[in-house]
């Protein structure tokens, strides 16, 4: 199957800023594909791992405090007010123990606006820019920087990927998701001639059914398609668990975080990991429909994968 890429209608060129080492973005061109599940539950459990993890929403719609439990009343206002005076980002500090994150809202929307009548000669500092000045004022003290992209606002998207060492694509098996998919192929890849350095971390199959075996498998075969190799598709998928799911984003806890009992067990199984490398097995099942284990392995597929590219960055 040959699948026809939407082209990007943003223009983002950068003057001298450059990625950051440990900064992934987290993204799909199309909503509802996991991104602001899947950057919650990795950072969650990375930093129960030990990593010290920023989490930055630089989602207009601002879900990911939601997910955290954080009821937000900024609105993104001071992300965009830091980032328009290219200023250090404002960090809420510890959401949970090592992890921290930067609010974001609808004023993000607003930053674009601003931004866009100052580019228009090749000498103004661009958004990208401006984020990696605001960026790098807080990067060092973090193993580990997951950014929420939303799945419009492309000059927010490529801006993030121009400030990034890898992006993670998240999808459903369906069309839509799929078609989500290409263009974000396509912001990859024009943002990678400007960041030499940005790699793909790999593809992340989101809300499968437990039996969609034959599903998942077509949604792989077309990843692979876009991708030009297997091994840009995470091993690891996340099952559709909707009870699950809501009951999460209503408490505002992370998926691991339902029931004490499965917290317990998997802050004990990852209390030593930093210290040791990432294994991608090696859990048991738990209940939850198995989506706390999909979470697990995740994390673990994702740290193994991170590891490999700042070995080589």
């Amino acid at each position: 199957m040959h699948r026809r890429r939407s082209r990007s209608t943003a223009v983002i060129r950068r003057n001298s800023a450059r990625a950051l080492p440990r900064v992934y973005s987290i993204s799909n061109g199309k909503g509802g594909t996991g991104k602001t599940s899947i950057t919650a539950n990795i950072g969650g459990l990375a930093a129960a791992a030990g990593y010290k993890v920023l989490m930055i929403d630089f989602d207009p719609q601002g879900n990911l405090n939601r997910d955290l439990g954080y009821r937000n009343t900024d609105d993104g206002k001071a992300q965009a007010a830091a980032i328009i005076a290219g200023t250090a980002l404002p960090i809420t500090h510890e959401i949970r123990p090592n992890l921290d994150i930067v609010l974001g809202g609808a004023e993000l929307s607003n930053v674009v606006t601003a931004m866009i009548p100052k580019m228009v000669t090749m000498s103004e500092p661009t958004l990208a820019d401006h984020f990696h000045k605001s960026l790098a004022a807080v990067a060092n003290g973090y193993d580990l920087i997951l950014i929420d992209t939303p799945p419009g606002d492309a000059l927010l998207v490529e801006s993030a990927f121009a400030n990034s060492r890898g992006v993670v694509i998240t999808t459903r098996p369906d069309e839509a998701s799929l078609d989500g998919v290409d263009l974000t192929a396509d912001r990859f890849e024009m943002v990678r001639a400007i960041n030499p350095s940005l790699q793909l971390v790999g593809a992340v199959i989101f809300a499968t059914g437990t039996k969609s075996t034959r599903i998942d498998q077509v949604a792989r075969e077309a990843l692979t398609e876009i991708f030009g190799d297997s091994k840009y598709v995470f091993d690891t998928k996340i099952r559709a668990a909707e009870a699950a799911a809501v009951d999460s984003r209503r408490e505002g806890k992370l998926i691991h975080e339902i029931a004490p009992e499965v917290e317990k067990a998997v802050l004990e199984r990852f209390a030593a990991l930093k210290d040791s490398r990432p294994r991608t097995s090696g859990f048991h099942a738990t209940n939850l429909d198995g989506i706390v284990e999909d979470y697990q392995n995740l994390t673990l597929e994702f740290l193994h994968r991170v590891s490999d590219l700042e070995k080589i960055a």
